[in-house]
């Protein structure tokens, strides 16, 4: 049996025509869970590192809190959204020139930019302006 690599569960929903691709837990999909295995691999997130997750998935969500001493910051257009995780709001069109520079160990985000409706290349430079030089853009 399959067990889910973000919150350890064993069972499986389905997404739409697509059998057995949700997890009934966290409701990741498979572009979480290899994002998670990517983490996995880097060995990231660690105590004392900040993270700027934009349209948080629950089952990351979750991990992600799990880390003591993490600085979490978990951010959405629709902050009410994210019942989940306390989420504050960012518009990446007005916002994301104001994130501080050199700032985050982590940037992560899935199915995001696709729905930006301002110029995209200045909203993923500002991003990655607010990484730090050791820092992971995971997207």
């Amino acid at each position: 049996m399959e067990i889910c690599n973000v919150c350890g569960a064993d069972s499986w929903g389905n997404m739409g025509v697509r059998v057995g691709v949700r997890c009934a837990s966290c409701n990741s999909l498979e572009r979480t869970r290899i994002m998670k295995l990517y983490l996995d691999y880097l060995q990231i997130p660690a105590k004392g590192m900040r993270v700027l997750h934009i349209a948080p998935e629950p089952g990351l969500a979750m991990f992600f809190q799990s880390i003591p001493g993490l600085f979490y910051e978990p951010v959405d257009i629709d902050p009410g959204a994210y019942h989940f995780c306390n989420a504050k709001k960012l518009d990446l069109c007005t916002d994301a020139k104001n994130l501080p520079e050199n700032h985050y160990d982590l940037i992560i985000h899935s199915h995001v930019m696709e729905h930006v409706t301002c110029n995209v290349t200045a909203v993923m430079y500002y991003l990655q302006r607010s990484l730090k030089r050791s820092g992971h853009h995971i997207f």
